[in-house]
């Protein structure tokens, strides 16, 4: 998926979450830090390839709510290097990584050490 669909897709899901009628069923108030999309895997290429560096930087990629009193809602895009990511961060990630994701599917058939 491209960074562009991704920030629409994230765009999209903030401004359903931010347009509520409060007097609707099903609303519901965004929270601040709220996860509005994350990924595992997420691969980015730097612009000109770097001597000595691999070419894909595998990540971890979130996109979430931030309330601000002067800039009100909003959102937050964030990417660490999975080379980063020390092994209980790993397991934390899956909490919050959805259900149909492939990471968690993933996780199910590794065998653990």
């Amino acid at each position: 998926m491209s960074l562009g669909r991704l920030l629409r897709r994230a765009s999209s899901k903030a401004s359903d979450l931010l347009t509520f009628n409060p007097g609707s069923a099903g609303s519901r108030n965004s929270l601040d830090g709220e996860i509005i999309f994350s990924k595992n895997n997420v691969c980015v290429h730097p612009a000109e390839p770097l001597p000595g560096l691999p070419e894909h930087h595998p990540g971890y990629l979130c996109v979430h709510m931030e309330k601000d009193e002067s800039l009100g809602t909003t959102l937050i895009l964030t990417w660490v290097p999975n080379s980063r990511i020390q092994k209980q961060d790993e397991e934390a990630l899956r909490y919050i990584t959805p259900e149909s994701s492939p990471v968690r599917r993933n996780a199910r058939r590794r065998p653990r050490r």
